[in-house]
């Protein structure tokens, strides 16, 4: 069973690496220099600074064609945000029509990320309130949300939901989930939408996953892997590099002590009519 799932896989790799290339043929011209810097060794971040968020996906299939037949087939692996492995990724991605949101919304695709070589990252100042607010259910159960959220996200929840505040105090957060409340529960933020108390413990549980999911990239690169994400942890929209996250620097000191670091930058020429070119 075990070597079935891992043939799936490669094959899903390879499927997932022509649909980015005939994207980025459709509507982009790439131009990628520097490969021969990439030896193509093990234990090397690829570190990529990209100002939008399908930016990275450009020069991924070129970089694993360089790399051969191994990196296409699983010696790459990819950090990409905690979210996108839970219940409501698709449907926070995809908000129009809104039909099709409420369609996606209770389909996870976290098992097949995990298949294709994806490591979820936790971000330690925003997520989406609906993670927040399952997390807690999780570890510290139900509880009536006027104990546990703000009187300011009641007021939000109850706006959206064209109720009163009284009434959605009262219910159990479990409740939130519904539809009525997802215009504010898709949106990201911080722990402050709990009281203090609440507050302080999200954030430990927070600080706990974040080091989990940074020593479990760590793990890859000691087995001899490769890691292909953004050591800001953040987008460059202005194209000046922002100091690097704390995360990338607890990866690289449980990370061996011959780890590559290769920069990956993507600049854009916009003085042209056409399909945009990259560098």
């Amino acid at each position: 069973m075990r070597r079935v799932a891992s043939v799936l896989a490669v094959f899903g790799r390879l499927a997932v690496m022509l649909i980015l290339d005939a994207g980025r043929h459709a509507f982009y011209r790439l131009e990628l220099r520097g490969l021969e810097h990439d030896t193509g060794a093990s234990r090397t971040y690829l570190a990529i600074f990209h100002k939008r968020d399908l930016d990275p996906p450009v020069p991924l299939p070129a970089i694993l064609r360089h790399r051969g037949w191994r990196a296409i087939a699983g010696d790459v692996h990819f950090a990409m945000r905690a979210d996108g492995f839970t219940h409501g990724f698709l449907a926070r991605i995809v908000t129009r029509p809104r039909w099709l949101a409420r369609l996606l919304r209770p389909i996870s695709v976290g098992p097949i990320l995990r298949g294709l070589g994806i490591h979820p990252l936790v971000d330690l100042h925003i997520r989406p309130y609906e993670e927040w607010i399952r997390e807690r259910i999780a570890v510290e159960g139900d509880a009536p949300a006027g104990s546990v959220l703000t009187a300011e996200m009641l007021c939000d929840l109850a706006w959206a939901a064209h109720e009163l505040v009284e009434t959605v105090a009262v219910l159990p957060l479990s409740r939130l989930d519904k539809w009525r409340y997802y215009p504010v529960m898709r949106l990201q933020g911080g722990p402050e939408i709990f009281e203090p108390d609440e507050r302080r413990q999200a954030e430990r549980r927070l600080v706990a996953n974040a080091r989990r999911d940074l020593d479990d990239v760590a793990h890859w690169l000691r087995e001899d892997g490769t890691i292909y994400g953004s050591p800001e942890g953040r987008l460059s929209p202005d194209g000046r590099v922002s100091p690097m996250s704390g995360g990338f620097h607890r990866v690289l000191r449980a990370a061996p002590a011959d780890t590559r670091v290769l920069p990956i930058a993507v600049v854009y020429d916009f003085m042209r009519s056409g399909r945009p070119r990259l560098f």
